[in-house]
């Protein structure tokens, strides 16, 4: 974290405008609490945002959103990510001068991790269509920055668990898109992301009890629930299919049953990918699902 933050700090200073940064703690089970207050001791420009619980990424996003300084002239969403290079907070705001009132930073994935995205953001555009949730999906941002027009439009919309991958693109401004490369080479780039999966394990271990996983997880079987329904019956439409004096009617609801859990199963999948994405779905007229604890700094 520190390194991380030591990176955006450099790219802000070297500019030499005015910056404050605001962290959302949300329900951390780790140590990246007492690093985050440790580190705003030093730096009055850090503001700490904690919050009564893990309520998702989405819901971090909108908190945090929600108590910047309206008089900044832009708001950038960046991930504690390690593989962030120096350098690409500077650019991410050269390209806003460029009369960009949207940007979209996008680390470049090669091999099995571009795959992988791609599937991950067509599952998470089937959840979408499934579960009636407005939007166009942008796919898997890194860092975004927005004009304040564009935050105080994103603000002020009555959503409480703001998913921003689809409400970008509500309001109407173009998005411009660059690419970046990771801050390190292959082999220390797997170093590290092995280094960190060390430091998170214990918090990941923490986090199952919670409620969004359980959700998640009961998603997902359900999912291999309805899978396992369709091959047993699959299986038991062939027996029939190799019987003489089985009525028709056996068949029939045999077959329509594999074909329901068939197309049953991806659903419940799809629900599982997004909400692991964007934690569980809430309506928009619904309280806020977060409340703030404390504010450092």
């Amino acid at each position: 974290m520190q390194e991380v933050l030591a990176k955006y700090i450099a790219d802000l200073k070297s500019m030499g405008v005015p910056y404050e940064i605001i962290a959302v703690d949300d329900g951390c089970t780790d140590v990246s609490g007492e690093i985050l207050l440790s580190i705003a001791k030093l730096n009055r420009n850090i503001r700490i945002i904690k919050l009564d619980g893990r309520h998702g990424k989405q819901a971090a996003i909108t908190a945090g959103m929600a108590v910047s300084d309206p008089k900044a002239s832009v708001v950038i969403l960046a991930d504690v990510d390690i593989l962030n290079p120096t350098g690409i907070v500077k650019r991410i705001i050269n390209t806003y001068k460029e009369g960009n009132p949207i940007v979209y930073a996008q680390r470049e994935l090669h091999g099995a991790d571009y795959i992988k995205a791609r599937l991950n953001d067509g599952m998470v555009k089937i959840g979408l269509r499934l579960f009636a949730i407005d939007g166009k999906h942008t796919g898997k941002v890194n860092m975004a920055l927005y004009s304040r027009d564009v935050a105080d439009i994103i603000i002020a919309l009555p959503d409480k668990n703001k998913f921003m991958r689809t409400m970008d693109t509500w309001v109407g401004w173009k998005i411009k898109y660059i690419t970046y490369a990771s801050g390190y080479n292959k082999d220390e780039q797997a170093d590290k992301m092995k280094e960190l999966q060390l430091k998170l394990k214990p918090a990941i271990h923490a986090e199952l009890w919670r409620d969004k996983t359980r959700e998640h997880t009961s998603s997902l079987w359900y999912a291999l629930s309805t899978l396992a329904i369709s091959l047993v019956l699959f299986c038991v439409g062939i027996l029939f299919a190799a019987g003489v004096s089985v009525p028709y009617w056996a068949h029939l609801m045999v077959w329509l049953g594999f074909v329901s859990a068939a197309l049953i199963a991806p659903m419940f999948y799809a629900r599982a990918i997004l909400i692991k994405r964007i934690g569980v779905i809430h309506n928009a007229k619904t309280e806020k699902i977060y409340v703030i604890k404390s504010v450092v700094n």
